[in-house]
This record gives C-alpha cells, structure tokens and sequence, in this order.
C-alpha cells in the first residue's frame, strides 16, 4: 500500500483500521486482503456518519465541488472515502477499482486543498491487490478529524447525518466553534500545568529554564497502548521509534529507566532514588494511558562558558522525537491516524542568547537575546502528517521560538532530523 501526502506518495503500514460507527469493531482497510474482507462482510455496503463508497470520481466541475462537499463533511469526526468500491449491492465484494490511481489522487488532493474553506489535509491511500498486478484499484481517502472544522464549501458549512452529508445549521457551527476553542485552551491548560505536575525539581530549586513538551491524541485509541507495551523494556518502544541519532545532545537516548506511575508508563533519563547530572540532566517522559505522552527536561538553557544560554538545536531535536514517537507508537500499536493536540512551554528565556551567538562560528547570525520569559506554543496535526511531515510540524511549534532569537532562517526550513541546526542562510556560506 502507498499513501500520499501533499502530493507525496510515501510507504505506509499495513495495519490501518478505522472507526465506522458505536455499533461495530474497528474496521482494518489497509490492504487489499482487509478491504476485499470488510466488502464480503458487509460493512461497505451502507453509508454512514464516518463512511462513504463511491464507484468513481468523475472529472467536471460540479463533481469537484460534491467531492469538496463530502470531504468538509467528514472533517468534523473523521472518516474515510472508498474509491472504486459500489455500496448498497449484492455480489461478493463491489470492489470495482478506478482506473487512473495517480491522477485520480492529485485531483483529490487540489479539491481538499483549493475547494474547501479553510484548505483541509486528506490521506490518500492507494491499495492494490499484491498477487495480481493487473487486477483493481482502489483508494482510501482518509479525513481526519479536523481542528479546523467545521469547513466551508459554497459558504456553507457542511457535516454529516446518519447516511450522507448535510449543511450544519447556524447552532451546530457555533457548537463546534465553541467546542474547538474549549478544547484547545483546556489542552493548553494542562501543558502549562507541567511545570507543578511534572516537575521533579521545586520551583525555587530550578537554577535553568525547563522544557515542557506535550502530545495528547484528540480522540483516545481504541487500544490501550500502555498495556500492549507494558512488558517490553522502555528503551525497545521509544527507540523503535526515534528519527535517528541526535547530532548535538542524545535527548530521548536518554531514557532507560522505567518509573511506576499511577497514570502509565513513566521513563527517565536516570534513576530517581539516584539522579545523576542534576537538574541539567533532567529528562523524563511519561505515556500516559490515553495515548499521550509528556516529556519535561532540565536542560531549556544550558552553561557556555560560565554563561547561561539557549540551545535552539536541543529544543527543535527533542520536539522532533516527541512527534514522531508518539505518532509511531499509536499509528504502529493502536492503528490510530487521527488528530493530535502538541503544544510546548519553555521557561526563563528573558535575555537569554542562543548558543549560535556564543560560537564564533556562527555569532554573526544572531546575537539577540530572547525577549520574553516564556514560550508557549500550541498546534493541531494529523498522525499522518507527524509521521510523514515531522520537520513542518516542529517548524509549526517552534517557529515563532526560532524567530524570537534572530533564527528563524537558519533554523527551518529542514527536511530531516539529522539536519536540524545544519542550514546555512544565504549570504553567510
């Protein structure tokens, strides 16, 4: 199976199940064998709130628009489009394919892109049938749940009723309006609530800034991570999922030492009744048993030289871990491909410099001190886009921080972990 993103086909897992209603199991679709499974079952056969099958989408404007119209309408909960399947039959499976799969997944994309207010992220995962190459194809066109829902099509905004897509009425928009808002400042909230409820060190014991990292899935999985990993070591199922080796600071290669905690998995850095590297050597994580994980560290500034500073290069290597691990272990564990809530909140950063302007290498980029104490910063991704677009999610997060120090043009854009800190702007090489 391919799945492409933005208008890239990247490789995607074969386990990918979705959520078709209160009444019935997760549905696997991510291979062929699945899907043909689902279709023999029935469970493509009638629409609903989560699910649509269509036989093809024709070319034209007006289809355009129908197809903007039924991907807006699944942004409020999520759900997904079967391409090539017939609903509502009889024979054995309506497993009819389309005939064009690349181009048929551009266009959708610039519908979900160009046609619908504001634009909205798809996934589009292309299935074929590996034992016969020249037999269907069908595709997968998944929409998670929204952040930005409800969406505009027409200058309407449209959702979904028991069978097929509805326009919402004046009420329910300014529910979900109000439901969005409320979620993201109670997320934002408890990300603040870390530096008291996730804080080894007291207030008045902490000589640097700490780091407060949060990723918190929208939605609970329908499997209980904490218990499927519970008996492997910590280091298997954080590495398992790490971007690759830290090129300045090992970050979560770290984390060893598997804590109890009351709310799931616990790990740190050193063990607790022996630390070791102090408040700097601050590292823990916690998964908790919704799916979410936090992470605190000790070391948000650092000592160059005697001098407190700021690493922008520590801070952007263990977001990027964050994002991806917790991404890899529900898409991986849980099959979950929904929408996530990632926030971070930096301490005592007020006139503080970054370590590129303490290098006499690099102190002509910047030598501006940070002009606020904190930083806060909370953002909504897709699991497909943390997995698939790692580094633009850190950029959303950490954008603004890279700015504050004078960086934001050498910091982002990057493409890969191992280039975080690496660019050189124009006119410096």
């Amino acid at each position: 199976m391919e799945s492409r993103v933005a208008g890239q086909t990247v490789p995607m897992m074969p386990s990918t199940s979705f959520y078709l209603g209160p009444s019935r199991p997760r549905v696997h679709l991510g291979t062929w064998r699945e899907l043909c499974a689902a279709a023999d079952a029935g469970l493509l056969q009638e629409e609903n709130q989560w699910l649509e099958c269509k036989r093809d989408i024709p070319r034209g404007s007006d289809k355009s628009r129908e197809l903007a119209k039924d991907l807006a309408s699944l942004s409020v909960d999520g759900g997904v489009i079967v391409v090539g399947a017939v609903d509502k039959i009889g024979d054995a499976t309506g497993l009819v394919g389309v005939a064009t799969p690349e181009k048929l997944s551009d266009r959708i994309s610039q519908v979900a892109t160009a046609g619908i207010s504001p634009p909205l992220n798809v996934v589009i995962d292309v299935v074929r049938d590996e034992q016969d190459p020249a037999g269907p194809v069908c595709l997968l066109v998944v929409v998670p749940a929204s952040a930005g829902a409800p969406h505009m099509v027409d200058e309407k905004y449209w959702g979904r009723s028991a069978t097929d897509k509805r326009v919402l009425a004046d009420h329910e928009v300014r529910r979900l309006l109000a439901e969005r808002t409320s979620r993201v400042a109670d997320f934002e909230q408890q990300l603040r609530a870390m530096k008291h409820d996730f804080e080894p060190f007291g207030e008045h014991a902490r000589n640097f800034g700490h780091i407060y990292l949060f990723a918190k899935p929208v939605m609970a999985p329908s499997v209980q991570v904490t218990q499927v990993l519970a008996p492997q070591h910590p280091a298997n199922w954080i590495g398992e999922f790490l971007p690759g080796k830290p090129e300045f600071y090992p970050g979560f290669t770290m984390l060893g030492h598997g804590v109890p905690h009351a709310e799931g998995l616990m790990v740190t850095a050193s063990r607790p009744d022996a630390p070791s590297g102090g408040e700097p050597g601050l590292l823990q994580l916690l998964l908790d048993d919704q799916g979410g994980i936090r992470v605190t560290s000790g070391s948000g500034t650092r000592k160059n030289g005697g001098e407190r500073c700021i690493s922008p290069n520590y801070h952007l290597e263990l977001a990027h871990q964050l994002v991806s691990v917790s991404a890899g272990i529900l898409n991986h564990y849980a099959a979950s491909r929904g929408l996530w809530d990632i926030g971070v909140h930096a301490t005592d950063l007020r006139g503080l410099k970054s370590t590129f302007a303490m290098n006499e290498e690099h102190y002509r980029y910047s030598t501006w001190p940070f002009q606020t104490t904190d930083y806060t910063c909370t953002i909504s991704a897709s699991t497909d886009e943390m997995l698939d677009a790692t580094a633009a999610v850190v950029e959303r997060l950490y954008g603004r921080f890279a700015r504050g120090l004078g960086l934001d043009t050498v910091l982002f854009p990057y493409d890969t972990f191992a280039q975080i800190g690496q660019r050189v702007p124009q006119g410096h090489q």
